[in-house]
C-alpha cells in the first residue's frame, strides 16, 4: 500500500478523473467529426456509441476508417485511467475508513467490468459482433454492480457527502435500464433501437460522477505529502 500511496502523492490521482473525461469527450467528438464524413445520418437516436469504433454505416468493410482508429484507440487508452482512478478511489475511500473487505470486492467488480470496455474498444462489432457484445455485456452489467457496491462503500464510508453515492447510483440506474432494453432487443421483447439512447445518457452520467468525484477529492485531498 506504502507504494501505491507514494504514486498518488506524486501523481495527483483527482487529476485522473479529469483526464478520463477530456479524453472520453475528445475521443467520441473527434471520432463523430470523422464518422459523418462517411455516413451522415448518423445521430444518438440511431447509432450506438460504440457505433465509432467499426465500420460507418454504408461504407466498404475490410477498410480502416480515421473515425474508428481514433475511437478505439482513445477507449483503450481510456482502460488504462480506469483502472487508475478505480485504484486511487478504492485507496481514497479506504483511508477515510471504508471495509477493507468491500473495497477488495469493489475492485474485483470495477476490473471486471473494465475488462469488458477493453473488449469493446478492440473488437469493434464489424470485427466480431458476438465478441463484441459479450464485451459489451460485461461491461454494461459489470458497470451496474462495480457501482452498486461503489455506493455502498461511499454510503459506509464516515464523512462522506450523500451526493457522492447519489451520483454514482444514477449512473447504475441508467447502466441497468440500458443494459436491460439492450438485452430485450436481443431476446425481442424491447423495441428494436430503445436502446441507444440510454447509452448515450449512461455515457454523460458516466462524465458526471467522474466530475463530481474528481472535485471532492482534489478540494478533500487525503494523500498528503511526507514531512
Amino acid at each position: 500500500m506504502e507504494n501505491l500511496d507514494n504514486f498518488f502523492r506524486k501523481y495527483n490521482g483527482s487529476y485522473y478523473f479529469f483526464i478520463a473525461i477530456i479524453l472520453a469527450v475528445c475521443t467520441v467528438m473527434i471520432s463523430i467529426i470523422f464518422y459523418i464524413q462517411i455516413d451522415p445520418t448518423f445521430t444518438i437516436v440511431t447509432h450506438y456509441i460504440s457505433h465509432l469504433g467499426s465500420t460507418p454505416t454504408g461504407a466498404q468493410e475490410g477498410k480502416l476508417y480515421p473515425s474508428a482508429v481514433v475511437f478505439n484507440t482513445g477507449f483503450t487508452i481510456l482502460v488504462i485511467f480506469r483502472i487508475l482512478l478505480t485504484l486511487f478511489l478504492a485507496r481514497y475511500l479506504q483511508i477515510k475508513g471504508a471495509s477493507k473487505k468491500l473495497i477488495i470486492l469493489g475492485i474485483i467488480l470495477a476490473f471486471f467490468s473494465s475488462s469488458g470496455s477493453l473488449i469493446v474498444a478492440v473488437v469493434p462489432f464489424s470485427v466480431s459482433l458476438s465478441i463484441h457484445m459479450l464485451g459489451a455485456l460485461i461491461l454494461f452489467v459489470g458497470t451496474v454492480f462495480s457501482g452498486s457496491m461503489f455506493t455502498i462503500i461511499e454510503l459506509k464510508t464516515p464523512n462522506i457527502p450523500r451526493y457522492l453515492p447519489f451520483i454514482i447510483f444514477i449512473n447504475v440506474v441508467v447502466y441497468l435500464i440500458f443494459a436491460t432494453l439492450l438485452i430485450g432487443e436481443g431476446m425481442n421483447f424491447a423495441p428494436d433501437g430503445s436502446s441507444v439512447i440510454w447509452e448515450w445518457f449512461a455515457f454523460l452520467s458516466s462524465l458526471s460522477w467522474l466530475f463530481v468525484h474528481g472535485v471532492y477529492t482534489y478540494k478533500n485531498p487525503v494523500f498528503m505529502p511526507k514531512n
